[in-house]
């Protein structure tokens, strides 16, 4: 029973973290994307890197959607670990507060079984 509770909440946090992934990448490529102009500076220039990037050609348009579809992966994947990192924390600090502060002292009858084995060991 433990195995199948552990199987699909595996399968739960890998659906969310996939679905948070592609969301991420997909809003961050709009919001880059609506950053680049014509009007930018380095769209402006006249030289190599304004004819390489230039989005009136089929060349430039596709380099530059590849670099911003880079980009806003780099975001998303930063999201998604960042979202794994404070559900890992909830986690730890649950386990944390359920772990007892100090172990209790042992028993009479297992310390003395503890020094009766040492001195097992030991007599030889």
């Amino acid at each position: 029973m433990q195995a199948l509770a552990r199987n699909i909440g595996a399968a739960i946090g890998i659906s969310v973290t996939t679905f948070t992934l592609e969301r991420s990448a997909q809003a961050m490529h709009a919001d880059i994307a609506a950053g680049i102009t014509p009007f930018d500076r380095v769209l402006q220039g006249n030289d190599t890197v304004q004819h390489m990037l230039d989005p009136a050609t089929r060349h430039g348009a596709a380099l530059l959607d590849q670099m911003v579809t880079h980009q806003a992966q780099i975001i998303a994947y930063n999201n998604d670990f960042r979202m794994m990192m404070l559900t890992f924390a909830a986690n730890l600090e649950r386990c944390m507060a359920a772990w007892p502060a100090e172990l209790p002292p042992p028993t009479t009858k297992t310390s003395q079984s503890r020094k009766a084995a040492a001195s097992v060991i030991a007599a030889p």
